[in-house]
């Protein structure tokens, strides 16, 4: 007898995200549009923040929390962010959806960069949600840099930074950490704040809607709370358009209204 239990449909897991690296130390000829005679130590992960979707708190696992940092030891070895890189690889392998502003580019590429290299092989298949692909697929903004975004809807904006906090990680300074960390994680505040205004306007989001064994939720947030609004026409179909009361999402019913009743309504 299968395990009824395991066969039960659950509500997808989301998963907001971002890294910080450390930069590529060189040697050049020239400061300006040159090419790097020498890579002295190439980028590491330095840490990550998170948010798992149904939680409320935002947490950071950093290079310096680990068993084993050492902020004396230059320069840095393959294994330094092993711990980090592993944690996160966990993460991915747990999550269904994964969200991040530029994410598809640049942090899951570079996560996936890391897991190469430390041997780790793939995590489980996930579908991911790129914030700074929303905006431009949807919006003619300004700018879609997400410190911008945050400002132009009045939802907050990126901590102030600067180099010296990468090189005093990279230093080892205690400060440095702890402004580094809670750089991270207000990144994923104002991700969450920018996914979440944008999140109505999202046509290709990975569907939320999954409850009960059917797809009758609003597909962007899963919400129950939809109100039938009009119809959705093709040329061979007629479905019932809903709107979702929770996210704004617009949506359509899976199956098609009965031939009869359509051509009256």
């Amino acid at each position: 007898m299968p395990n009824l239990q395991r066969l039960k449909p659950r509500v997808p897991k989301v998963l907001f995200f971002d890294i910080e690296t450390s930069p590529i130390i060189g040697t050049t000829w020239k400061k300006w549009d040159t090419n790097v005679v020498d890579i002295v130590e190439d980028w590491k992960m330095l840490c990550f923040a998170y948010r798992w979707g149904h939680q409320q708190t935002v947490k950071v696992v950093a290079q310096c929390d680990m068993d084993g940092y050492d902020p004396t030891r230059r320069p840095w070895t393959h294994s330094d962010d092993l711990a980090v890189c592993q944690a996160l690889w966990a993460l991915f392998d747990e999550a269904d959806i994964v969200v991040g502003h530029n994410g598809d580019q640049f942090d899951v590429k570079k996560a996936n960069a890391r897991f190469l290299e430390h041997r780790l092989g793939p995590p489980s298949p996930f579908k991911t949600v790129d914030t700074l692909k929303v905006a431009r697929r949807g919006f003619k903004l300004t700018t879609n840099r997400l410190d911008d975004i945050g400002q132009q809807l009045g939802l907050g904006e990126k901590a102030p930074s600067s180099y010296d906090l990468w090189r005093g990680c990279m230093a080892g300074e205690a400060k440095a950490w702890r402004l580094m960390k809670s750089y991270n994680r207000q990144d994923v505040h104002l991700l969450i704040a920018v996914y979440l205004e944008l999140l109505p306007w999202m046509d290709r989001h990975p569907h939320m809607g999954l409850l009960s064994g059917e797809l009758d939720g609003c597909r962007n947030c899963g919400s129950l709370n939809l109100t039938p609004d009009g119809f959705d026409y093709t040329a061979t179909r007629v479905r019932q358009r809903v709107r979702c009361d929770d996210c704004g999402a617009w949506g359509k019913s899976t199956t098609s209204l009965p031939k009869i009743a359509a051509a009256y309504t």
